[in-house]
């Protein structure tokens, strides 16, 4: 199994603070807190010695992905599987499914389908995060209009900062991030074929709203030293 750097966010730290409450709970009785959004370099699983299995067409952009769209709440709990009798009916979000395809596919090896995918997220997160959401389409739409407004790619390409390979200070992609008008990010990081540290994922974190970036509960942190931006 690829070692890899996970990232530590205060959300968890929480958990140790809170140590007596449960970290999951099964309803949501009241609205998310705020939300935890996933982004992920699809480039950095393509190079880790398990690698990464694309679908030819659509093949998922050139961009982050998303990974993750969850729910949660201050005092370090977070709800799941809210309504184990929601499945995710794909009719309902056919309308977003090329932009799904590109921009929340799967890339695990065997190759798998991406409704597998979204109906897991959808049980375990999309079902929790009402009222804010309220249904598949909603869910959905919206974790794809964040990852759109992040931006990241942009932000980092025009500090200089491009998946071409090069490595960079942990500092300067956070501080570079802050800088684009988004919130202190949590970096996560794996090891490629070679044992370099690279760029994995990029943890923002939304309001209730599930739309304005905000930062995350404490300081976000991951990563150490330089990171490398692979190519992909």
């Amino acid at each position: 199994m690829e070692k890899t750097v996970k990232i530590m966010l205060s959300a968890f730290i929480m958990l140790l603070v809170h140590a007596s409450l449960p970290s999951t709970i099964s309803s949501a009785d009241n609205p998310p807190d705020f939300f935890y959004v996933y982004l992920k370099w699809p480039g950095s699983q393509c190079a880790t010695k398990e690698g990464c299995c694309l679908k030819k067409t659509p093949k998922p952009a050139r961009d982050f992905i998303i990974t993750g769209f969850q729910p949660y709440y201050f005092n370090g709990t977070w709800p799941e599987n809210c309504d184990p009798a929601s499945h995710l009916d794909v009719s309902k979000i056919s309308h977003l499914r090329t932009r799904l395809e590109a921009h929340w596919p799967s890339l695990t090896c065997p190759g798998s389908n991406p409704e597998k995918l979204w109906s897991d997220a959808w049980k375990k997160y999309g079902t929790c995060s009402k009222p804010t959401l309220k249904n598949q389409q909603e869910y959905f739409r919206q974790a794809l209009a964040v990852r759109k407004s992040a931006n990241l790619l942009k932000i980092l390409g025009d500090a200089g900062i491009r998946p071409d390979g090069s490595s960079y200070p942990r500092d300067t992609i956070s501080d570079t991030i802050i800088g684009g008008g988004l919130s202190l990010p949590g970096l996560s990081c794996s090891t490629d074929k070679d044992g370099n540290m690279q760029l994995d994922q990029v943890i923002l974190c939304t309001g209730s709203d599930a739309k304005t970036f905000t930062e995350c509960p404490g300081n976000g942190f991951g990563c150490l030293g330089d990171v490398k931006f692979p190519h992909f």
